[in-house]
């Protein structure tokens, strides 16, 4: 079965389409008014904090998913790669650590020679990855993958255990990256992985799929699988639910 992914090179310009994809999500299904919503921070700790028209104030987070720890480390590099293989110059430590991920004789050559040149880890230097076309990954998944209720647990228990304040004001959601689990394995694990969440301070856990979007995140098509919501937005669902032939999707 062939699968239609949202494929963002940049991890920062992800988190931020997830946001707006959210926001989108939650103005449609859970407001009955036009809402303002003003940006306060970023990565402060949490991903982003903001401020809606009617004084309230919230956190959203954002965790990735894939397969298992390998896969998802796999996934981060190659996304690594390409970030910087767009890119004329730089940083000569960032150089060093792609050829450690992605190991070449050439670029542990011209890495060095910056090294004993004397040029800084911090300063930028002509990047020898550079090329005009994507780099292309071919991988294959690991005979032994971790089931759909271990990667969400884990993804999420993380998050619970940091120590940030405020967890009562954040939203998390959950970015499936995975490729070979299936929207009725999700399903399937729900009720025990909701009943997990209900103890954790999180009022709103969603998982997230994205399969394309512009770089507004307006013209989209995605979905959010509740996990945990609060009492209101749970009634909200539920008509939602009985009025769907299908009565899982929720955007």
């Amino acid at each position: 079965m062939e699968k239609v992914v949202l494929d963002v090179i940049d991890p920062f310009h992800r988190e931020t389409l997830i946001f707006t994809h959210y926001l989108r999500h939650f103005v449609k299904h859970f407001c009955n008014n036009d809402l303002g919503i003003n940006l306060i921070s970023r990565d402060a700790p949490w991903d982003f904090q903001i401020e809606t028209s009617d004084n309230s104030k919230f956190n959203i987070e954002i965790t990735s998913i894939a397969e298992s720890y390998k896969v998802f480390n796999n996934h981060s590099s190659e996304e690594r790669y390409t970030k910087w293989a767009q890119e004329k110059e730089i940083p000569l430590h960032e150089l060093i650590k792609l050829e450690k991920l992605f190991p070449s004789d050439d670029i542990n050559s011209i890495a060095q020679g910056f090294v004993q040149a004397g040029v800084d880890e911090n300063d930028l230097v002509l990047n020898p990855l550079f090329s005009n076309e994507r780099a292309l990954f071919i991988n294959k998944l690991p005979y032994q993958v971790d089931t759909v209720e271990k990667v969400l647990l884990d993804s999420i228990s993380k998050k619970a255990s940091k120590r940030h304040e405020g967890k009562e004001q954040t939203v998390l959601i959950i970015d499936n990256r995975t490729m070979s689990f299936e929207m009725d394995d999700f399903y399937s694990v729900l009720p025990s992985v909701s009943e997990y969440c209900e103890s954790l301070d999180f009022p709103e856990i969603w998982l997230y799929t994205g399969h394309c979007s512009d770089d507004d995140g307006n013209n989209a098509d995605f979905s959010f699988i509740p996990i945990k919501v609060r009492d209101y937005q749970a009634k909200v669902l539920s008509l939602m639910a009985e009025q769907s032939e299908c009565g899982k999707v929720v955007w």
